[in-house]
C-alpha cells in the first residue's frame, strides 16, 4: 500500500469516528471492516484530518441578502417615454374641375361658316346693333352661335335657320335689304371664324336694354352689355 493511499484511508476513518461522535453514536468499527494501522502513520493522518461539521453547522442557512428596489423613474422622463401617438393622416383634397373656355364657350376654326354664312351674320349684327361698340356687336353675334350649336332641338343647327326662325329676330326682308358696315363685318368674323362665342353657351336671349332685366320664367338675367339685357335659356340643355 502506497503511502498517499494509506492517508486518504486513514483521513476516511477518522472522519467517520468524529461524526460519530459528535452525533452520540458508538464509535466502534464494524468487525468486517477493521484495519490495522501503524502509529507513525495514523498520528500524521488525525492531524491532518479536516473538522467534522455539526448538525447546527450543517442546518445554518446563510442569510438571504435583499434584493434592492428598483430607483424611481421621475415623472418627466416617463412621460417622455409614452409613444408618439402616429398622427392622423390629412385626406387628400379632390381636385377642382377647371372651367376652360372650351367647356364653358362655344369655339370655331376656320372654314367651319362659309363667308356667305358670316356675311349674312354682318348684316344682322348692322340690324340689331349698327351703333354698339365691338363688344356689343359681338354679344349679338354670339347669342345666334349659340343658338346653332344648341342640341335642345328647339332651335335650328345652321346661321340662315336661325336668323329667320320665326317670331326671334329682324324680319327676313328688313335683313336682306341691309348692307354691312366694314365694322360689322369684322365682328361677325370674330365670332365665327376666328375666336367663337364670347357669351357662356347658356346665353341665348336678349332685348333692348330699355325693357328691364325680367323677361319669360324660362330665362334668367345674365348681364347687360352695350344696350342690350342677355339672358340664360333655363330649360334649352
Amino acid at each position: 500500500m502506497s503511502k498517499r493511499l494509506l492517508y486518504l484511508l486513514l483521513i476516511t476513518v477518522f472522519t467517520f469516528i468524529g461524526c460519530g461522535k459528535a452525533a452520540g453514536e458508538d464509535p466502534g468499527l464494524s468487525s468486517a471492516a477493521v484495519v490495522v494501522i501503524p502509529e507513525k502513520h495514523y498520528k500524521s493522518a488525525i492531524t491532518t484530518a479536516p473538522p467534522c461539521q455539526t448538525d447546527a453547522e450543517i442546518l445554518e442557512l446563510p442569510t438571504p441578502v435583499p434584493t434592492p428596489r428598483p430607483t424611481e423613474i421621475p415623472r418627466e422622463l416617463v412621460d417622455n417615454l409614452k409613444p408618439t401617438p402616429t398622427p392622423t393622416p390629412t385626406p387628400t383634397p379632390k381636385p377642382t374641375p377647371v372651367t376652360t373656355q372650351a367647356s364653358s364657350y362655344y369655339t370655331v376654326y376656320p372654314g367651319r361658316f362659309t363667308d356667305d354664312e358670316i356675311y349674312l351674320v354682318a348684316r344682322f349684327i348692322t340690324c340689331e346693333a349698327r351703333y354698339a361698340g365691338d363688344e356689343g356687336q359681338r354679344s349679338v353675334a354670339s347669342v345666334v352661335l349659340n343658338r346653332v350649336f344648341n342640341n335642345s332641338g328647339r332651335f335650328p343647327d345652321t346661321v340662315e335657320g336661325v336668323l329667320f326662325q320665326r317670331n326671334q329676330f329682324v324680319r327676313r326682308d328688313k335683313l336682306l335689304s341691309t348692307e354691312p358696315t366694314e365694322k360689322a363685318l369684322r365682328n361677325a368674323r370674330y365670332v365665327f371664324r376666328d375666336h367663337g362665342s364670347t357669351l357662356p353657351k347658356k346665353v341665348l336671349f336678349y332685348k333692348a336694354a330699355y325693357l328691364g332685366t325680367t323677361w319669360e320664367d324660362y330665362m334668367e338675367y345674365y348681364k347687360t352689355i352695350e344696350g342690350n339685357c342677355f339672358f340664360y335659356g333655363k330649360y334649352y340643355f
